[in-house]
């Protein structure tokens, strides 16, 4: 019935949509408490609703909100009335490519479109086409990966519209521990009680929802909301996670501390380094406490990464490095951490490797890295993860470092024919050459020893070495 209306959205009915979803938002308190509802990915991950919401909304329109709306508020409204989310333009297109805009009939200038753009009146998927050719390339060019990228934000908003990926109810007794969402019961076979149970609670709980708004009253909603959990905690309690791993995920995905980081780190090497630049040339009481100041900072900026990753570590329930997102947050570590180690005797170090790890974060939240948090590969499900990789990624840090040393060092060999201040410029470089030859060192011995473990493990697993 949706994918047969008219497909010709002009401005104004876009503002009409979204007068529908903020004129029945729901409030923000309860909005996070439907966010704190376990649910099982495809991937038999336990989380709770505000990291799926939060993915949501990040891989679909690159944004947190929607319209002052928080991702959880989305959530509520796209399950309370998803035939008004297929309406509403959120999937983000790439500048560049015009031929999306086209296919998809919205504006040459518009950075968003709505789902149901993407189907003809038959229901037919316009990309279709283009998608076959770009999944056949052995090397997609750029056009042909954005519509991929397309593809994947236009299946996942389905996927939330369609109400599958909302996986709420435990099977009871299922030797899997399986949970299955409202649209899925009928190939559950709950009995009884429970299957009266399960096909009712969220017809009721949405109607309750409707009814608050009128008095802002959401008490029955969230009685409702206590009773799934509790249908959750009997036949599902060996998987949920603990109350403290809720709240430390919730945490995690309101403040994204990795996405804030990259930043931060670039913004305080950069001024960082060009203070020091400037002390080469004039040296004051006021540039030595800059200088002071952003030793401070870059280490409070380290505590942060630091406890980034051990809440990772905490709430996926093994060490954060095991896939390719992980590994550059934790490079990112691991450059900063031997940077403060080195940089207690050379600041230009300090300043240096605080832009590169910079740089790694900013990498590790490029389009083709998912940060999504997911269960552990059963190949990776041992120790020696956290001891090989552990040491062997951890080397890339010092050998960043001394990349990063050795293209300043190059900069300061250009500026030191030029200058007056030659003798300070070529102690500067004297320092980092000796830095250069220590991190190269620690680098190289990481490394060597992070092979041999690895040896080791592939001795465990595979029975080789």
């Amino acid at each position: 019935h949706v994918l047969a209306q008219d497909h010709t959205h002009t401005q104004q009915d876009a503002i009409d949509f979204d007068s529908i979803i903020l004129a029945d938002a729901f409030s923000l308190d309860h909005a996070e408490k439907f966010g704190s509802l376990i649910i099982q990915d495809a991937g038999g991950r336990m989380k709770p609703a505000n990291t799926f919401s939060s993915e949501l909304l990040r891989k679909v329109s690159k944004s947190d909100t929607y319209k002052g709306l928080n991702s959880d508020q989305v959530l509520l409204s796209i399950m309370n009335n998803p035939a008004v989310w297929y309406n509403v333009p959120m999937i983000f297109l790439r500048r560049g490519n015009d031929s999306l805009r086209t296919i998809t009939g919205i504006g040459v200038n518009d950075k968003y479109a709505p789902l149901l753009s993407f189907f003809d009146t038959q229901g037919n998927y316009k990309i279709a086409s283009q998608l076959e050719a770009a999944y056949r390339a052995a090397v997609p060019n750029q056009f042909q990966k954005d519509f991929i990228e397309v593809d994947k934000r236009v299946n996942l908003l389905y996927a939330a519209l369609e109400g599958k990926i909302m996986r709420i109810f435990p099977i009871p007794s299922d030797p899997n521990n399986k949970w299955v969402s409202y649209p899925e019961l009928s190939e559950a076979k709950f009995t009884g009680k429970d299957s009266l149970y399960v096909k009712n609670i969220l017809p009721l709980y949405f109607q309750s929802l409707r009814l608050a708004q009128q008095d802002d009253d959401y008490s029955q909603a969230e009685n409702l909301l206590e009773s799934i959990n509790g249908f959750q905690k009997k036949f599902g309690n060996e998987v949920l996670p603990s109350e403290d791993k809720i709240k430390a995920e919730m945490l995690y995905n309101k403040y994204d501390i990795f996405k804030k980081l990259f930043s931060w780190y670039l913004y305080a090497g950069v001024l960082f380094f060009l203070i020091l630049i400037i002390q080469i040339f004039k040296s004051n009481t006021l540039i030595s406490w800059l200088v002071k100041g952003f030793k401070i900072i870059l280490l409070l900026l380290f505590l942060l990464h630091t406890g980034g990753l051990a809440t990772r570590w905490f709430i996926s329930g093994h060490a954060p490095w095991s896939d390719a997102y992980e590994s550059m947050i934790y490079v990112a570590w691991s450059t900063q951490f031997f940077g403060l180690i080195f940089g207690r005797k050379s600041a230009l170090t300090m300043a240096s490797t605080a832009f590169v790890a910079g740089m790694i974060l900013m990498i590790a939240h490029w389009n083709w890295m998912d940060p999504a948090i997911a269960n552990l590969q059963p190949v990776l499900d041992s120790y020696w993860l956290m001891i090989h990789v552990a040491v062997i990624v951890g080397s890339y840090g010092p050998f960043t470092i001394g990349m990063i040393i050795g293209a300043v060092t190059l900069l300061l060999m250009i500026i030191a024919p030029n200058t007056k201040n030659k003798k300070k410029i070529k102690l500067q470089i004297k320092e980092l050459t000796v830095i250069n030859e220590l991190t190269l060192t620690v680098g190289l011995i990481m490394f060597t020893i992070g092979n041999f473990l690895g040896g080791m493990w592939a001795n465990e697993s595979w029975g080789r070495y």
